[in-house]
């Protein structure tokens, strides 16, 4: 990763965590957008520090989705994913369940109004996972792999990344080292964007919606 300006980095960064304190700590915003407002401001932030957003743009590396061995990891790490989640949270592997709770959501989530399911879900399984890949893997990580050793950079975005999921550090950290590891070897965010996104997806229906 190139070097860019510590304070820049370092300002984005802690912008980010201040808008989210903002949107998700105070009682002006609904539920179903507050991961769109996130990163609606997220976007404007970064209209201010151009070598920063600049940075993160070539890091949408299109290059990997030409390497074979791309897919086979991604599905490894989806398989990987589902047998922790099992072990984890004791809920078995039950493909036959799962695929009734995809087809059949008992929805539990407040508000069925279907605008607002729609803006959640959005939110939670593209917008989040994209947030959270740039601030964690590009700008963390990526920076602290430019000042740091690479796995110091790798163990303490992923740390970060769990303490950030308090309801659940162990198996949110877990997941970010895989993210990291993707990060790492393929040099581009589309991996562990596409993983992220997938596994957002599955707890979507499986967490919220049973």
């Amino acid at each position: 990763m190139e070097t860019l300006k510590g304070k820049d980095i370092l300002s984005v960064i802690l912008i980010h965590y201040l808008i989210l304190a903002f949107v998700f700590w105070t009682p002006l915003f609904e539920w179903f957008y507050l991961n769109i407002i996130t990163f609606v401001l997220f976007i404007l932030v970064l209209t201010l520090f151009k070598d920063v957003r600049l940075t993160i743009s070539k890091y949408f590396n299109p290059t990997v989705f030409k390497r074979g061995s791309f897919y086979l990891v991604l599905f490894l790490c989806i398989l990987s994913f589902y047998f922790l989640a099992a072990i984890y949270y004791g809920r078995g592997i039950d493909l036959a369940t799962t695929w009734y709770y995809l087809t059949h959501p008992h929805y539990t989530i407040p508000d069925k109004t279907l605008y607002k399911l729609i803006l959640f879900s959005f939110g939670l399984v593209v917008i989040r996972p994209l947030i959270e890949e740039i601030v964690y893997r590009v700008l963390i990580q990526g920076y602290l792999q430019s000042k740091f050793n690479k796995w110091l950079a790798l163990f303490t975005a992923s740390f970060i990344f769990g303490i950030m999921h308090f309801d659940n550090m162990i198996h949110a950290g877990i997941h970010a080292l895989v993210y990291g590891l993707l990060y790492m070897k393929y040099k581009s965010i589309y991996p562990s964007l596409i993983l992220h996104i997938i596994w957002n997806l599955y707890a979507l229906f499986y967490f919220n919606y049973i």
